[in-house]
């Protein structure tokens, strides 16, 4: 009962924000991100969330989390003579699937770098090492279509802003650690990552080019490749809609998000006895007009195995509305069909439906903290229940709920 009241707590406090302040001055900023809250399911052997078909992208996450994700970002900036700076940035985060603080839950470090910049003889780089999220995700799914550190949050080095034409180029070099989650032969393999983004090619439009190349002592192999084409549209079609469309391919252990894949991933396990040849094609929506914000995606992806022939062929599409009845109370709701298909297996199909009531001090779709009621209906094909150890013995569930979820 202790901990249910510390977790309302800070919830409570949370959602009383009317603006959180990340500039303490002196150089020193303090952001997070937090979101957590009791789910009722059908029966106690029942996930709390999280439901998908195994794919990155397909798990929409309205009222479909059921867990308790906290993490405080703070950094220190230094400011010293000439210009220079120096940066220290430290990230602790804490999870539990079962959404409490039960022994279920993880303590990690998710961020910890000095950064450094202001030099004369390139005075808009700056320069990092240590351990560091680089990523870049579409909100409604919570995935990272980019993650320079990947599913294993490895440690690397790198530099940032160096001018290049009318964009910038980063040049990072990340290498596996065998602590976490050590591979069979315990060889670490080593990425590097060329990065040109910020490069207008249009009006309102610009384009991000990321490549990563491997060296390792693989299963099946040495080496893999993976390119990222994504191009970001402001005012796409009317004034407030936005469009990022994202182009991927990956070969032999590279993995589409150009970072270290983690264990049993589709594409980029360090791990896995063969190497993959995979593609992924991207297309996202996000708008706020008047009182009517959302975001919307469609993806496909097909990954396909260099040896022994194994495929998975899937696709996300849904989206998100929220409709503000005034500036603290609105509507939300999201609806999504996902399917995917296995080395010519049965088709595979999961549709689910959230609707529910956010409350919070200012009005639009991406405003926090934002406090939620809802209902969730998740169903299911017989393949997808066979397929899935979390799907089952049922064709569907219901899940209904209250979360916070806040960021500063």
């Amino acid at each position: 009962m202790k901990k249910s009241r510390w977790i309302w707590g800070v919830a409570a406090a949370a959602l009383s924000q009317d603006a959180l302040s990340t500039d303490f001055g002196d150089g020193l900023e303090i952001g997070g991100y937090v979101r957590g809250g009791p789910t009722a399911t059908q029966s106690s052997s029942q996930a709390r969330g999280h439901y998908s078909l195994g794919m990155d992208g397909d798990m929409w996450r309205l009222g479909n989390e059921g867990d308790l994700d906290a993490n405080i970002r703070i950094r220190k900036t230094f400011k010293l003579e000439e210009g220079l700076q120096w940066t220290v940035g430290f990230r602790p985060s804490y999870t539990n699937p079962n959404g409490g603080l039960s022994d279920a839950g993880v303590y990690a470090t998710r961020e910890a770098y000095i950064e450094t910049g202001g030099y004369a003889f390139m005075p808009a780089a700056r320069f990092w090492a240590g351990r560091r999220l680089l990523r870049d995700d579409v909100h409604a799914v919570d995935t990272f279509f980019i993650y320079l550190a990947g599913g294993r949050q490895e440690s690397g080095a790198g530099i940032f802003d160096m001018p290049l034409g009318q964009g910038k180029l980063g040049l990072h070099l990340f290498r596996s650690d065998q602590e976490m989650e050590p591979t069979d032969n315990r060889q670490n393999t080593t990425r590097l990552t060329a990065d040109v983004y910020d490069l207008p090619v249009n009006p309102g439009g610009k384009l991000r080019l990321l490549g990563a190349f491997y060296s390792g002592r693989f299963k099946d192999g040495t080496q893999g490749t993976a390119l990222t084409i994504k191009h970001d549209q402001a005012g796409f079609l009317l004034p407030g809609l936005n469009n990022s469309l994202w182009l991927q391919g990956s070969t032999g252990y590279g993995a589409l998000n150009t970072g270290f894949g983690g264990p049993g991933s589709l594409n980029g396990d360090l791990n896995a006895a063969s190497g993959t040849r995979a593609w992924r094609l991207i297309d996202s929506l996000i708008w706020q007009h008047g009182r009517l914000g959302g975001q919307a995606m469609a993806e496909i992806e097909h990954d396909r195995k260099e040896q022994g022939g194994s495929s998975s062929r899937g696709t996300s599409l849904g989206g998100r509305i929220s409709y503000d009845f005034n500036d603290n109370l609105r509507f939300l709701a999201e609806g999504a069909m996902t399917t995917r298909v296995d080395s010519g297996g049965a088709l595979q199909r999961l549709d689910k439906l959230t609707v529910g009531l956010g409350l919070g001090p200012r009005p639009g779709f991406m405003s926090r903290p934002e406090l939620r009621v809802y209902c969730t209906r998740l169903d299911w094909n017989e393949a997808a229940a066979a397929a899935r150890t979390m799907l089952a013995g049922r064709s569907g569930t219901t899940l209904i709920g209250l979360q916070l979820e806040s960021w500063w």
